[in-house]
């Protein structure tokens, strides 16, 4: 009987980790009611049931039955809601498929990640953003993995189907493939919902999950994915964009026919000589595209894999680019004044993407360094307690929404078309031998004001090092373990001063006043 109890409860153990299930329709639980209060199954970011970090069901909305799960915000740096669903493990081989419901309002967003281990906060899978132009956007560390259509204002289906042994990520849109990529990050253990901003409002309902330890074979699959556009999105600018094919399949791929598909014009393309086994992936670009104002989509399939018109799996066939771009107004540019300090673990953050959106928006995108901490050496103290930022890093567009760097491209957008009141031009003249910096601003207005108005002229640098070690970096990213950060991955933690260079650094201030009055900054 030991034997045969033994032999049993090792099967049963077996069974359990080979397959998993979960649904929830929140049908369970009265309107008002906490979901990881109520549920176990639930949790929230901090392990904290029936808090603010929770999320009520509600009856407002439903796709089935009579009740949803409410996620909304009405705080302009997002949260306290932050509610996740472990998966009940972290699963890297094997096949996970995870389904829901979800409704956004006109005028909303939505946001969810994937977690990529049990330990909440460790290691991102994955980003989804669902933006109020209908546009998802799937991102891992900031860098795309694929976008597409959804629609606002009605219940649509979301679907992940993941071949975590192939590293084959599907995702489908009311049952219809909108396409798949590859994972840099290939493992999953739970799902959370947030909402980032006071625009962010959606209900979730019909959620469900299933795991099971095998996964379909593919034979011959090659998949396009990862469409990359690094030139900015305003109207005129022109790029290569890069794309990611990669062979899926046991089956060795010589050559690839694609078809890319740009306002009505169908212009195919033919690689040859690729030579990818299993598992191998390459960078290809194509055909010079010229942004247009307002939407533009572009579509990208795949025809033919060495000669033959299918594969083993069509979701992967396809990429979808779908980008608006907007026009700048004249005369128009976009203050962005950044938190941080060397002792902030996550601001090297802050760093990448203050670099890559002032270099993709040159002239436009103006940032500024606002350093903290008491014994920062780049610290101004009046201009740190001027800006009074709630957290680090964060950043302040125009002096008006506040948001994390990574999510700046987003209002600097809408902020750069609207029109200018003023046009500023500045003028400066340096003496060596005195080390003195004249400046001066001359403004024109180009509509008529009334009021007071204030100009403050900051003095920022580039390049700054020191010797001490109040010039080391804190570095969260240090060893890859929460994704790629732009080469912080590979530094340690701390970033020693030797290796750390510091650039759109605040050095002096004038014309500091409240904030009520408005403040105009051009090329500064």
């Amino acid at each position: 009987m030991k034997v045969l109890f033994t032999l049993s409860l090792l099967f049963f153990t077996l069974f359990s980790h080979s397959q998993a299930t979960f649904s929830d329709d929140f049908e369970a639980y009265p309107a008002g009611a906490w979901i990881a209060g109520s549920n176990p199954k639930w949790t929230t970011w901090t392990n904290k049931p029936s808090t603010t970090e929770d999320a009520k069901v509600t009856d407002e909305k439903a796709k089935s039955g009579k009740n949803s799960l409410k996620i909304s915000s009405t705080s302009t740096s997002g949260g306290p809601t932050d509610v996740v669903l472990p998966f009940g493990g972290k699963y890297t081989t094997g096949n996970f498929n995870f389904k829901m419901s979800l409704f956004v309002p006109t005028g909303k967003n939505a946001y969810f990640n994937f977690q990529a281990t049990q330990t909440i906060g460790q290691t991102w899978a994955m980003d989804a953003n669902f933006n109020t132009n209908g546009n998802m956007m799937l991102t891992r560390s900031a860098a795309p993995l694929l976008n597409a259509v959804f629609p606002l204002d009605e219940w649509f289906d979301v679907e992940f189907d993941i071949n975590l042994t192939a590293n084959l990520w599907k995702v489908k849109i009311n049952g219809t493939c909108v396409g798949a990529f590859s994972n840099p990050t290939n493992s999953i253990a739970s799902i959370d919902y947030y909402p980032t901003s006071n625009t962010s409002l959606y209900y979730v309902d019909d959620v469900s999950y299933s795991y099971n330890a095998s996964a379909p074979k593919l034979a011959l699959d090659g998949g396009i994915s990862e469409l990359t556009w690094t030139k900015g999105i305003l109207t005129n600018t022109k790029d290569t964009p890069e794309y990611t094919f990669k062979n899926f399949g046991d089956s060795t791929i010589q050559n690839i026919e694609i078809s890319v598909l740009i306002d009505g014009i169908n212009m195919p393309v033919t690689i040859n000589d690729l030579n990818l086994k299993k598992g191998q992936s390459k960078k290809l670009k194509l055909p010079e595209i010229t942004l247009k104002e307002g939407l533009n989509t572009i579509i990208v399939t795949l025809e033919k894999v060495n000669g033959k018109s299918s594969d083993d799996e069509f979701c992967n066939n396809i990429l979808n680019f779908i980008q608006t771009a907007v026009t700048a107004a004249p005369h128009r540019a976009v203050l962005v004044e950044e938190g941080t300090g060397p002792w902030c673990q996550w601001c090297p953050r802050g760093a990448v993407f203050m670099d890559r959106y002032s270099e993709t928006y040159h002239g436009t995108f103006i940032p500024i360094a606002v350093h903290n901490g008491g014994t920062n050496p780049m610290r101004i103290v009046e201009y740190d307690s001027f800006m009074d930022f709630p957290g680090f890093p964060n950043c302040k567009i125009n002096r008006n929404q506040v948001i994390d760097p990574s999510s700046s491209e987003g209002p600097f957008l809408r902020e750069i078309t609207l029109p200018a009141m003023v046009s500023i031009s500045t003028g400066a003249k340096y003496t060596l031998a005195s080390k003195e910096l004249l400046v001066s601003t001359e403004i024109e207005f180009l509509e008529d004001a009334t009021g007071d108005f204030n100009i403050n002229l900051v003095l920022t640098e580039d390049g700054v090092k020191g010797t001490t070690s109040a010039y080391n970096q804190s570095n969260a990213y240090a060893g890859g373990t929460n994704g790629i950060m732009g080469g912080f991955e590979l530094l340690p933690n701390p970033v020693p001063a030797a290796q750390m260079t510091y650039d759109h650094v605040a050095r002096a201030i004038s014309g500091l006043v409240p904030s009520s009055t408005s403040s105009f900054f051009r090329n500064l």
